[in-house]
């Protein structure tokens, strides 16, 4: 018999939400809009469709039929919108709802819109804009193993004018978080309406729609703005190194704000809530000064921004994470740099045999950011080795120059390789050497979180065993670990070293399976875990299936007070077994599938929903599915308070997973 949806309706708050966003989108569901384009997908799965134009983009075989209103008909459109507006912020009317009512409502309006078939990805961003208080979030779905659902627009000159005049004669907005994941600008003036148009924005992601018009725009129209995320592209959108000055310090250009760095004055700052900075790039960051300079003076005027990040391809010289000559002086330490992320490249410098890494920039670095207390160790025991020591990069380093802290980072496994002189002499053998100086070099910080991962393929079993010294001297210390590796592990040394953290309060795994030995072990119930009382947040990615659901049982069994929890879709009896038998408070659960052998949602809604009737504190659902399929669960449960996402819409809402990997928060990380 199929499993019930059946959990308690939600508060009347959110009832009477439903209601009036219903309404408010009835109002406003209107089937032809400006350019409204209608794709039909044959064969292949990602799409650039270009509104505005007969043609399709970049020769992407996609049927589309334009659907074109005329001037008379679109000004109705318009008006009637203007007069929405008008009824949504009358302080008399829906403008003097309780805030969480207004926030309720759009929430449910958001939902809505997302469900909406046929609806021009242009017109539900405007319907965005004007009633939800975020817009442009959600992103297209992309991946090989699905249909697609949406499909990415692109519009073009004359329609960014078109739209631009739209957006600029209903303005202003209550607007407070912008995105641009799934609709490219020909030119900027779209972009530079909603901007001039929306003084509350706190939040800005512009996904290859950054320009240096547009971060002017910005530095001048968004006083409050607590959080930018700018992905430029060298065929998309792209700013320069003068644009950032202007845009962050209120119109005054490199040179003048050098000079006050060098003088010790103040200058004025064009968001002084900053606390979240993202300069990504998909090349070399050419146009941003190599020594970035830029990122120094930010840390220096910005004191409270936590997080700081500039991805490119240059690979820069270890000197350059030091103060830059330019600044005449050190800097003042960011009073939040406990929690910074810092990555100033995607590998801010490389150590060879030729070019050594020493101690003495350890040290300096110790001194320029003493309050590091997390760490990334990446392919510890690799024949190319990059721990990362939280603001370290090592790549094929010279013993000889740099003593024990190149033995820390050298590599612990084997080679059958005869003919690898080169490894042969370069790296030690010994695990027991390598992880002695792992314990006496990571005693250098007062780590609490820490990740172990790797980024090259292998297909031996991790030699986990080294960490060993250094998780028996610091295990207690740790409230989050992560681990995130490309080969298999020996699940006892996984159990032992989790078992050496005893206050941990995040664990986070993905791993792609586990070695035979492991599997005897867990059939043999050889393999306990300490019961981790502290422990909140369990992520649990094992992608092989062998052994994974008594390790991922083993798990939750050791974990009676988590809260946030996230499995593999074929572990859901498992869950609800013991949640069942041991009544575990879940308040956030995510189920991702497998994306090489990709199944049906379907297949598994009577488990799903037999988990989610027995968990009483069940609030967020995430899913790792195509919206078509995730759309079904959200009906079945639309009168409750269970919020149910798309995993990569969830992400983009959650502003410090945008940073980087999930798997580990770093006061400063260099990679």
């Amino acid at each position: 018999m199929s499993a019930i949806a059946c959990r308690t309706p939600g508060p009347l708050r959110t009832l009477v939400a439903q209601k009036l966003s219903q309404e408010i989108l009835k109002l406003c569901n209107t089937q032809n809009w400006i350019q409204n384009c209608r794709p039909m997908f044959p064969e292949e799965n990602f799409r650039y469709i270009e509104v505005g134009s007969e043609d399709t983009f970049k020769n992407s075989n996609v049927s589309c039929r334009n659907l074109t209103n005329t001037r008379e008909e679109n000004e109705k459109i318009v008006n009637q919108l203007r007069r929405l507006k008008e009824w949504w912020d009358d302080k008399d009317g829906m403008g003097s709802l309780p805030p969480k009512l207004r926030k309720d409502i759009q929430r449910v309006f958001l939902h809505s819109l997302a469900l909406q078939d046929g609806m021009s990805r242009v017109y539900k961003l405007l319907l965005q804009i004007i009633f939800a208080g975020e817009a442009g979030k959600d992103r297209p779905t992309y991946c090989r193993e699905f249909p697609v659902e949406e499909e990415w627009v692109y519009l073009t000159e004359s329609a960014c004018t078109g739209f631009a005049a739209v957006v600029d004669s209903l303005g202003p907005f209550s607007l407070e978080e912008l995105g641009t994941f799934s609709v490219y600008f020909q030119n900027p003036s779209p972009l530079i309406a909603i901007i001039k148009n929306s003084p509350q924005l706190r939040t800005i992601h512009l996904s290859q729609n950054v320009s240096d018009v547009v971060l002017t725009h910005i530095g001048n129209n968004c006083s409050k703005l607590e959080v930018l995320l700018a992905n430029q592209s060298k065929k998309v959108g792209k700013f320069s190194d003068t644009a950032l000055y202007k845009a962050f310090f209120k119109g005054f250009d490199k040179a003048a704000v050098l000079e006050s760095v060098a003088h010790t004055e103040n200058i004025p700052l064009s968001f002084p809530a900053l606390k979240w900075v993202n300069l990504w790039s998909d090349e070399a960051l050419d146009d941003i000064s190599p020594e970035n300079v830029f990122l120094h003076v930010l840390l220096h005027y910005y004191p409270d921004v936590i997080s700081v990040t500039a991805m490119g391809d240059p690979i820069l010289e270890v000197d350059k994470l030091m103060v830059p000559q330019e600044f005449g002086v050190v800097p003042r330490a960011p009073s939040k740099l406990k929690e910074i992320t810092f990555m100033l490249n995607k590998r801010l410098f490389t150590c060879n045999p030729e070019e050594p890494f020493h101690l003495v920039d350890l040290e300096k670095l110790l001194k320029l950011y003493p309050e590091i207390e997390h760490i990334t160790i990446d392919d510890c025991d690799h024949l190319v080795s990059r721990p990362h020591l939280q603001a370290l990069d090592f790549d094929s380093m010279a013993i000889d120059d740099a003593g024990p802290l190149i033995e820390a980072a050298a590599g612990a496994d084997d080679t059958d390789d005869e003919d690898d002189e080169y490894h042969q002499a370069a790296f030690p053998k010994s695990p027991s050497i390598i992880g002695g100086n792992l314990k006496s070099l990571l005693g250098s910080f007062n780590i609490k979180s820490l990740l172990l991962s790797n980024v090259t393929m292998a297909i031996w079993p991790f030699h986990l065993d080294i960490y060993l010294p250094t998780f028996h001297a610091f295990g207690a210390r740790l409230k989050a670990l992560n681990f995130a590796l490309n080969g298999t592990a020996k699940l006892w040394e996984l159990g032992e070293l989790i078992n050496q953290c005893i206050n941990l309060e995040s664990l986070k795994m993905r791993i792609p399976g586990f070695d035979e030995e492991g599997t005897d072990l867990l059939h043999e119930e050889n393999f306990q875990l300490n019961t981790l009382l502290s422990l909140t947040t369990l992520v649990v990615e094992v992608f092989q299936y062998n052994a994974r659901e008594e390790f991922v049982k083993c798990l939750i069994e050791a974990s009676p007070n988590v809260t946030h929890l996230k499995i593999h879709m074929d572990e859901l009896n498992v869950a609800s077994e013991i949640a069942e038998e041991k009544g575990l408070q879940v308040q956030t659960l995510s189920i991702f599938s497998d994306r090489l052998n990709p199944r049906e949602l379907y297949d598994y809604e009577d488990p799903l929903i037999e988990l989610i009737e027995i968990l009483p504190s069940l609030t967020t659902l995430i899913l790792d599915a195509p919206e078509v399929q995730i759309a079904h669960f959200k009906k079945l449960y639309w009168k409750t308070a269970l919020k149910i996402f798309n995993v990569t819409t969830f992400l983009s809402s959650d502003v410090p997973l945008c940073f980087g990997d999930p798997y580990g928060t770093w006061a400063l990380r260099i990679y």
